[in-house]
């Protein structure tokens, strides 16, 4: 969830009073083969990344909030959500490029960004709550230099909602399903 960039700046360890520059970021490529355009499917009443924005723009703790793509319909989108666009190049949106290169990217291109909460859209169920825990929890401990989540693989019980990740046309299918009945 987020990651330490610039240790040296830090002058306390109270998130709330530090002067360090908290950034959400969601890397949204546009060349997903499992669903064609996958971060603009429909999840509810509006795109998964609509979605995640959401949640994200409720938690206060988050100085920006970015979204890195190649994809000109990515972006339009988050435009009309007023979130800022992060252009990745080519060889940071391939398919065989890792999450941490075009994090790293980010980073490069962003230097006054301290910390970065990486948010994954294709997770439709993110709640307020989890992200400030995180935050919490990273500040908590001052030898942690990353939190994230972590779920079991498997089938997807009722009580594993919450981290259900959309893959497939049928997990989306799924995800919309789950969603019309809680």
């Amino acid at each position: 969830m987020a990651v330490k960039t610039n240790f040296s700046r830090f002058r306390n360890e109270n998130p709330f009073t530090d002067p360090l520059h908290i950034t959400a970021l969601i890397l949204a490529r546009g060349g997903s083969k499992g669903i064609p355009l996958k971060n603009l499917a429909k999840f509810s009443n509006s795109s998964l990344i609509s979605n995640a924005l959401q949640h994200i723009k409720e938690v206060r703790n988050f100085n920006s909030i970015w979204v890195s793509t190649d994809n000109n319909l990515i972006a339009s989108e988050v435009n009309k959500l007023k979130t800022q666009v992060h252009w990745r190049s080519e060889y940071t949106a391939t398919d065989e490029a890792s999450s941490l290169i075009a994090v790293q990217e980010f980073i490069r291109y962003h230097p006054e960004i301290d910390v970065v909460g990486l948010i994954q859209c294709t997770s439709p169920f993110i709640k307020k709550q989890y992200l400030i825990e995180a935050i919490h929890q990273f500040y908590g401990n001052p030898k942690l230099e990353c939190v994230f989540s972590v779920t079991r693989c498997g089938i997807v019980e009722i009580n594993e909602i919450d981290s259900f990740e959309i893959d497939t046309d049928w997990d989306l299918k799924l995800a919309n399903l789950i969603y019309n009945l809680i």
